[in-house]
């Protein structure tokens, strides 16, 4: 049974490869990508490897630190790589009265031609 990849694990892929980093440079540069503090707690580049075959491979999705370890490593924003849904807008009084009244209630009232005196 053939499953369909994350958009997010298809992204880091085609990310990592256009820039035709391996696996192993990949990792490099994540720690590259780490501030000192960071770096410190990251584990071996061994595990990183496996993390980001992981990753890749759509079992589960980077979390902090390495989702803003990705993003400076791509020199992109968290939105693009991971796809981020942005939350919806809330609706407009328009659109509650609408709903409300339905669509025809909202229609502009013809407007007056002439005089004062009509």
């Amino acid at each position: 049974m053939v499953t369909e990849l994350p958009a997010w694990a298809v992204r880091l892929r085609a990310e990592r490869r256009k820039r035709l980093w391996s696996q192993k440079e990949m990792a490099r540069r994540l720690v590259e990508a780490a501030d000192e503090e960071t770096r410190k707690c990251l584990p071996a580049r061994e595990t990183i490897v496996r993390r980001i075959k992981a990753y890749e491979a759509g079992h589960n999705q980077p979390r902090d630190p390495y989702r803003l370890l990705y993003t400076r490593a791509f020199g992109t924003s968290e939105a693009e790589l991971f796809d981020m849904p942005q939350a919806p807008c809330p609706p407009t009084l328009d659109d509650v009265l609408a709903k409300l009244l339905g669509s025809d209630a909202l229609t502009p009232l013809p407007t007056r031609t002439g005089g004062a005196s009509e």
